[in-house]
This record gives structure tokens, C-alpha cells and sequence, in this order.
């Protein structure tokens, strides 16, 4: 309980990075448990990189928690959350039809131009807190419509199950870039902030592309893992 609560403090900015947690005996004294309790509580954080303990000053926020998001892997938000037992939610801000701003994806040498999409954007939230901004564009060639109420839960799902296509790979870049205004607004960032962006092309096992996708991270919330093999001649 004590080490949930200050974890949720810590991520939801109650204490944020550089402040100083309460000392010691005002923990104890808040939670009404003994000292010792505390310091077993607070080596937990430590060691979790969350808190460093200063000597004649106390214990200082250096980070929050992270979640993994598998850079090799081709999975659904909800897959992943599933997976890594997260609390999450999916709140759907806009569903229009309208033609793909291929400009965005131009890096990723795509043949596509002005193409007829379903443009979707959510807002992703973890423990309650906005985290991801993802903006997906359907190709209506392969998918014609993606009803509201799927888009609120896996696109991933809604193609494989319920419209019997079969993801196959997926080509993606990610970026660091300075957050906009939109992802200071949504995401509750500062003009210095940056965000994690990973722009891509998913296809499917017959080599259609069904859509294009950019999705915004909070850099603070988040790490990328991958697992690399060397190669040998």
C-alpha cells in the first residue's frame, strides 16, 4: 500500500523530479507504521531508479516508472498492456474519412499519395494519465470503415477477427522530436518536453499495405527494448 502510494505520487507529479520525498519519520508518522518500514519502502524505489538517497538530505525523485514498449515486436497497445498487466484506456478524439498526408511518411519511402483513408485519433491513457497520441490512417482500399466503437479498443483485433485479414510486418521509424503544441496540451508537457515518435507502415500477409500510423510518446513514461543477435560471418 505505502509503496503504491508513493509510486502513484511520483508518476502522477505530487512529487516530481528534484523534489525531496518526506523524511523518514514523517512517512512513518503519515502511513503510521515504524521507521523501519519505511527505509524497506524506500530501497524498493532506489532500486527501482526512482528515488537516490542523499546523505544529510534525504531521498530526491530522479525518475518515474517506465513502461516497456518492444521496438521488434508487432503488437496492439491493448496486446501489450494485456500482457504487461497496465492499467489502460483508449478515449477516441476524432474519426473522419479523408486522404493521407503522405508528407508525414515521406521518410518511410512509401509509394502512397493523397490516398482515401479512415483517419483516426486517440488519446491513450496509463494509471489515468495521458501518455500516448496515436494517429492511425486506414487505407479504405483494404479496410473501408473502422467503427468508433472498435477504434476505442484494437484496430489489430477489428482487421484480424472481424474483418479476416492477416497482419504480417510492419515497417517503422522512431524519432526523437520537441512535443507540439497539440501534444503539450494533450499530453500535459512543457515547451521543452520532447516526445518519442514512431511513424510506420503496417502490411499485411499478401504484401497490402492497410495503414499508416504515427504515434506520439511522453518520453518520461516509456522504454524501448529490443533483443539483438550478432551476426557472424
Amino acid at each position: 500500500m505505502i509503496h503504491a502510494d508513493l509510486l502513484s505520487k511520483i508518476n502522477n507529479d505530487v512529487y516530481q523530479i528534484g523534489d525531496f520525498l518526506p523524511s523518514e519519520n514523517r512517512l512513518a508518522q503519515l502511513y503510521g507504521v515504524s521507521r523501519e518500514t519505511i527505509r524497506k519502502v524506500l530501497n524498493e524505489l532506489t532500486i527501482s531508479g526512482l528515488i537516490q538517497k542523499l546523505k544529510g538530505k534525504g531521498s530526491m525523485v530522479i525518475g518515474t516508472q517506465r513502461s516497456d514498449l518492444p521496438a521488434s515486436k508487432l503488437m496492439s497497445y491493448a496486446e501489450i498492456s494485456q500482457k504487461a498487466d497496465l492499467a489502460v484506456q483508449t478515449r477516441l478524439l476524432e474519426r473522419r474519412d479523408a486522404a493521407l498526408p503522405d508528407f508525414v511518411f515521406d521518410s518511410l519511402n512509401t509509394d502512397f499519395r493523397q490516398a482515401p483513408v479512415t483517419y483516426l485519433c486517440r488519446l491513450r491513457y496509463l494509471d489515468e494519465r495521458p501518455v500516448i497520441i496515436d494517429r492511425n490512417y486506414v487505407l479504405k482500399s483494404v479496410c473501408p470503415d473502422v467503427p468508433a466503437g472498435e477504434a476505442e479498443k484494437s484496430l489489430f483485433h477489428y482487421f484480424e477477427h472481424d474483418c479476416h485479414l492477416q497482419i504480417a510486418y510492419a515497417k517503422r521509424q522512431i524519432t526523437v522530436e520537441t512535443a507540439t503544441k497539440e501534444d503539450q496540451q494533450l499530453l500535459n508537457l512543457h515547451s521543452q518536453d520532447v516526445v518519442v515518435v514512431i511513424r510506420g507502415v503496417t502490411s499485411l500477409t499478401d504484401a497490402r499495405v492497410i495503414e499508416f500510423n504515427e504515434s506520439r510518446h511522453r518520453a518520461d513514461q516509456f522504454r524501448f527494448v529490443d533483443f539483438a543477435r550478432r551476426e557472424r560471418n
